[in-house]
């Protein structure tokens, strides 16, 4: 149990350090960044959409999907342009 919670630690100082955009397909995602984040240190921490991400696994329609990233990517790709402005 505790190689989990220090990889955690790990894994969450090099995210927050060395990334500026963390996306993240579905809210179940987002609560985990949360937790591992804490809620004010969540400034990098999206959704890809205002939704979550159709995951073909539990949908088996991988063009919903696919349409899905293709959005949002589109969308993330503006914002960076946007930011870089």
């Amino acid at each position: 149990m505790d190689k989990i919670k220090d990889r955690k630690a790990a894994i969450s100082a090099r995210v927050k350090e060395h990334y500026d955009y963390l996306v993240l397909m579905d809210r179940n995602n987002m609560s985990n960044m949360i937790r591992m984040f804490g809620a004010e240190n969540m400034n990098k921490v999206s959704m890809l959409l205002d939704r979550d991400v159709a995951d073909p696994w539990y949908t088996g329609n991988f063009d919903v999907t696919y349409d899905d990233v293709l959005r949002g990517c589109t969308g993330l790709l503006q914002a960076i342009l946007d930011d870089a402005r």
